[in-house]
């Protein structure tokens, strides 16, 4: 949804070539913890009549989150040049993009915004409430929780085997998450286990790390029959952001810090099982 490409019956800030002499900026960024994600939005606007306007109360700067995935739209408004809103996990999945604009929140007769194309002329305008006057460029960002484990069952479900009864574990690379397929008898056996902790999270990451091994292989080789699908650039981002750069990095060694140390953290439920008993 790109505001800043659309024809507006009035000149709009930061819409092409609307006000060439203004410019409406939001810079926008996205963090979340184990429940929430949090958008900060920084507005800069060099236009006098948009800023008055939020300054009086008779504009303000919106926020438009959306979600293909979820159907979630919201509008956070809000009249400080720097912001934070928090959105629940649960509504956003995947993707989700942000659009941030100004809009008028009353009727204003004989509006002119200075700086105007001259194919406006002296021409004013009459703006009704919710009209936009301010656009910035819109930022699309991937949903994920700040716990690792969150982060790659994101992108990861262990499916039964239609066919399989009792054979070795499988994996299917081609959708948005990579599935891992296990026989009807270890599929079962993973059922009754998987909600036992500790049992639980060391089984899973027992499943999850070598196919994750191999899922970053996949990434260091740069396989572009891979590059569509939602795993591989999630996987590609959290390379990124462990500070790696390119193709030099050792799968195992990054597979085992996403997961937080899954074996260390297997060895410890297995001794705190056995002094238990």
């Amino acid at each position: 949804m790109r505001l800043s490409e659309r024809s507006y019956p009035h000149p709009v800030v930061g819409n092409r070539d609307d006000v060439p002499r203004a410019a409406f900026q939001a810079t926008i960024t996205a963090s979340s913890d184990k429940e929430n994600f949090y958008v900060d939005v920084s507005v800069t606007c060099s236009s006098e009549e948009v800023s008055s306007l939020v300054r009086e109360k008779r504009a303000t700067y919106v926020a438009h989150v959306e979600c293909s995935n979820t159907l979630y739209r919201q509008a956070f408004r809000f009249s400080e040049e720097a912001h934070q809103f928090t959105i629940p996990g649960n509504r956003l999945f995947d993707r989700f993009e942000v659009n941030v604009m100004a809009c008028v929140l009353t009727d204003i007769p004989d509006y002119a915004v200075e700086g105007a194309h001259p194919d406006y002329g002296n021409a004013t305008f009459d703006l009704n409430e919710g009209d936009i006057i301010a656009v910035g460029e819109g930022e699309e960002f991937i949903a994920e929780f700040e716990d690792s484990l969150s982060r790659i069952g994101s992108i990861m479900q262990v499916d039964e085997s239609r066919e399989d009864e009792d054979g070795t574990m499988k994996v299917e690379w081609n959708g948005p998450r990579i599935v891992i397929i296990l026989s009807k008898k270890d599929f079962g056996t993973y059922n009754i286990l998987k909600g036992l902790e500790p049992l639980g999270t060391t089984l899973a990451s027992t499943i999850v790390l070598p196919v994750l091994v191999q899922a970053l292989n996949h990434v260091r080789e740069d396989e572009s029959d891979y590059a569509g699908c939602r795993w591989y650039n999630i996987l590609q981002r959290r390379v990124q952001n462990l500070g790696v750069k390119g193709s030099d990095f050792e799968a195992l060694d990054i597979a085992q810090h996403l997961l937080e140390l899954p074996i260390r953290r297997a060895l410890a439920s297995a001794r705190s099982l056995q002094e238990g008993e």
